[in-house]
Parts: structure tokens; C-alpha cells; sequence
């Protein structure tokens, strides 16, 4: 009986010791604005761990400044808004990526480098471009031992570097 209680002991706390945590949306509210201010996000929290989900979905038309370095979970974007990654800036994606407007990376077209690296296997989806504005190795889509895919009606297109393990199965 004794032995029994210690083992269901030891499986309670074992049980205990797994937390598991959700991933947690953080939507744009700052119209053409710096992804990195907590008050343009709601809830008011920068998204930048891969357990946050970065969503651009409005207001139309806006820009997204992307003048940090970060991790995230998912990225998403929403038809007429865009996201432009600064020089020498890179997002680190766990998740995939959902781009139904414009993610532009090195606007500048600086000679510092703007990377989305896949850092879990993902997909490129929806209807958006992803520009590569930099030219050489200034613009980058990137993976660490992960495939990304591009998938039918995404488009990938400018000047940049793609060392990424890719499949496409749309433009490039």
C-alpha cells in the first residue's frame, strides 16, 4: 500500500511539472505605427516569444513597422495592410506564416540585412508577397533545419536571398 501511495505521489507531481502553455494572440491596433510599442497591440504586450501570435489584421492600409528583433508563434497578415521589416531586424517564426497583404523586408533596401527565419517547419499561405527588397544578402527568408513551404497563391518576389529549405508551390 505504501509503495502503491509513493508511486501515485510521484505521478501527481510528474503531472504537476508538465505545464502546458497556450499560444496567445496579440492583435494590431495601431494603425501605421512601431511593431515595437506595447500600445499599439491588444492586449498591450509586444509580441515577441513563440508562444505570442503576432496578428496584423487592421486597420486597412496600414504600415507595420518592424523595427525589432524577435520570436514569435504565427504571423499573420491581412489583405491591405503591410509589414516592413527594418535592416538589421529579423523575426524568428514558430509557427507559420499567413499573408493576405504585403510583408516587405529591408524597405530601406539598407545594406543591413531583414530575415523571416522559419524556426519550426511552416507554410508561407494566402494571397499576399512576401518582397525581398534588399537585394543580395540584405533581404532573407531563412530556416534552421526546418522546410518552409510556399503554398499555391502566396508569392514570393524581388531581390534577396532564400537559403531556406523550401518547397514552392506557387511564385518565386
Amino acid at each position: 500500500m505504501l509503495e502503491m501511495n509513493r508511486v501515485a505521489a510521484l505521478a501527481a507531481l510528474a503531472g504537476a511539472a508538465v505545464a502546458v502553455s497556450a499560444q496567445t494572440d496579440i492583435d494590431w491596433v495601431g494603425g501605421t505605427s512601431n511593431w515595437n510599442n506595447a500600445a499599439n497591440w491588444s492586449p498591450a504586450d509586444i509580441p515577441n516569444t513563440a508562444l505570442e501570435n503576432a496578428r496584423i489584421l487592421a486597420p486597412a492600409f496600414a504600415v507595420v513597422q518592424g523595427d525589432l528583433s524577435a520570436s514569435i508563434g504565427q504571423l499573420v497578415v491581412a489583405a491591405d495592410l503591410t509589414l516592413e521589416l527594418d535592416p538589421n531586424r529579423a523575426l524568428f517564426v514558430n509557427g507559420g506564416v499567413i499573408n493576405n497583404g504585403m510583408i516587405v523586408l529591408n524597405p530601406t533596401t539598407s545594406g543591413g540585412n531583414a530575415t523571416i527565419r522559419f524556426d519550426a517547419s511552416g507554410s508561407l499561405t494566402g494571397t499576399g508577397t512576401l518582397r525581398l527588397a534588399g537585394g543580395t544578402d540584405d533581404a532573407r527568408l531563412d530556416s534552421s533545419a526546418s522546410t518552409v513551404t510556399n503554398v499555391l497563391g502566396h508569392t514570393i518576389d524581388g531581390a534577396g536571398q532564400i537559403p531556406a529549405q523550401l518547397i514552392n508551390n506557387s511564385l518565386v
